[in-house]
């Protein structure tokens, strides 16, 4: 082997090993591009997914109170909540100016919802809460009382709701007339 010879050999692995080096280097940061595109890409997915989830659910959601008839029939309705979730719920659904609404139960199966107010109510304002209220919840409701100040100011108990049969159907001036103030 001539010296030649040897030269052309020791240049070739050198230049064999320079390339490959290249070419792993050139591959390492490449894999690390494509990597991090990959990773971008699956998390601008996700929040898109996500974002998109949350508007199908609240869509569904609308549409599923649209069916079960809005409002309190759609809070009566839901089998998700236990009785007292639903009275709570059908109590701020009724009364918008309510700043809380309670619900207590006695005896296993009587329910006094407490409904507390930022301002006192006129007598007429109460009538419809309750008769709203009870028109879809009067068979589970014993009472209902407006609080004011830590102090219930009207309330109706089990003997007025009992007194109207129909809480549909019935006039503010017969509701009003079957609440008291204690």
């Amino acid at each position: 082997m001539t010296r030649t010879n040897k030269r052309l050999i020791v240049v070739s692995v050198c230049v064999a090993l320079v390339g490959w080096i290249y070419i792993s280097v050139h591959y390492a940061n490449k894999r690390e591009e494509l990597k991090k595109q990959h990773t971008q890409q699956t998390a601008s997915l996700k929040n898109q997914w996500n974002r998109e989830r949350q508007t199908r659910k609240g869509e569904y959601r609308a549409e599923l109170e649209k069916a079960w008839g809005g409002g309190i029939k759609a809070v009566v309705k839901d089998p998700k909540l236990a009785i007292t979730d639903m009275l709570r719920k059908a109590g701020v659904t009724a009364c918008p100016e309510a700043m809380r609404v309670e619900v207590k139960a006695d005896n296993f199966n009587e329910f006094d919802v407490f409904i507390h107010v930022k301002a006192p109510m006129d007598k007429d304002t109460a009538a419809a809460t309750v008769k709203t209220l009870l028109g879809d919840c009067g068979k589970y409701v014993n009472s209902v009382s407006f609080v004011y100040s830590n102090e219930v100011v009207k309330t109706i108990d089990r003997r007025g709701i009992d007194a109207i049969k129909d809480w549909t159907s019935a006039d503010l001036a017969s509701v009003a007339g079957q609440m008291y103030t204690p």
